[in-house]
């Protein structure tokens, strides 16, 4: 119905807000976009399979969700307590962990599926 509908939007409307703030206010978000993008580019120029692609996209997905976790647990901490605590910092170092640990893993994978590929355009 149009109630749904209205609400599902509003809802998506939201989201979008949120990725805005991110990539406005947050710089690794930006430099992890800017990679995703150059990534898909290559990707694209590399003419990977459909299933390396999709592996490729929940990766940058991965990575940018879990910046995006990263960056509302560091604005929510910091709203909460403006002075150093020492277990806001565990919380928030811990954040910046999953976010190494996930792009660590991308990382990985992008050199499995694009490693190949390029060491056979230089002749290795």
């Amino acid at each position: 119905s149009r109630r749904i509908m209205r609400r599902w939007l509003s809802s998506v409307g939201h989201a979008l807000r949120g990725l805005l703030v991110m990539f406005q206010h947050e710089r690794n978000a930006r430099i992890e976009l800017f990679c995703g993008l150059l990534t898909i580019v290559l990707g694209i120029w590399l003419q990977i399979s459909a299933i390396e692609f999709s592996i490729v996209i929940l990766c940058i997905a991965a990575v940018l969700a879990a910046e995006a976790f990263n960056s509302a647990l560091e604005r929510l901490s910091d709203f909460h307590e403006r002075g150093h605590h020492p277990e806001i910092r565990d919380l928030k170092d811990i954040a910046a962990g999953a976010v190494w640990i996930v792009a660590l893993a991308s990382a990985i994978v992008g050199f499995l599926i694009f490693g190949p590929k390029l060491m056979s355009l230089v002749g290795m």
